[in-house]
């Protein structure tokens, strides 16, 4: 890390760690390889990057709990829930979004070619098949997406 503020014509300012740079003091944040980054070179970290339960040692210590192994995202999780998960066609399953720190926006892939930007869409299967489901909720922090997979069994 070589974060080295410096006093300019009264301002704070810094140089991005990664693309050289210089900005205002709180224009740049850690990234999570702690470097002092700029907006541009900022990399959010996606979900297969977390394990449930597993503490993320590689978080910034603000973000991690006292006392917990479960990951506090400070951009938050995508999750949801669907039901029913199985049945025969043609099948109507409720898919309700249960992520974290208030989305803004969402898109659905059903993983049968269709797909909906509601918060909480119902979809019908038409096709006997086992189906897969990608959700990407975007809050005002970052998009964040989770895949269940194998997660919608519609039979014939």
């Amino acid at each position: 890390m070589s974060y080295k503020p410096s006093y300019v014509n009264g301002t704070w300012k810094a140089d991005c760690d990664r693309c050289g740079r210089t900005y205002k003091n709180y224009q740049l944040r850690f990234d999570w390889d702690n470097l002092m980054v700029c907006q541009d070179c900022w990399e959010p970290r996606q979900p297969q990057d977390f394990v449930r339960g597993v503490a993320d040692i590689q978080a910034p210590p603000w973000t991690r709990p006292e006392g917990t192994d479960v990951f506090v995202d400070a951009d938050g999780i995508a999750d949801f829930s669907a039901t029913p998960l199985t049945g025969a066609a043609p099948l109507t399953v409720v898919f309700t979004d249960e992520s974290t720190n208030s989305p803004v926006s969402w898109q659905w892939n059903f993983g049968d070619g269709e797909g909906s930007t509601e918060q909480n869409p119902t979809h019908i299967y038409t096709t006997a098949g086992v189906y897969t489901v990608f959700l990407e909720a975007t809050t005002l922090g970052g998009s964040r997406v989770i895949q269940q997979n194998n997660y919608i069994t519609v039979t014939g």
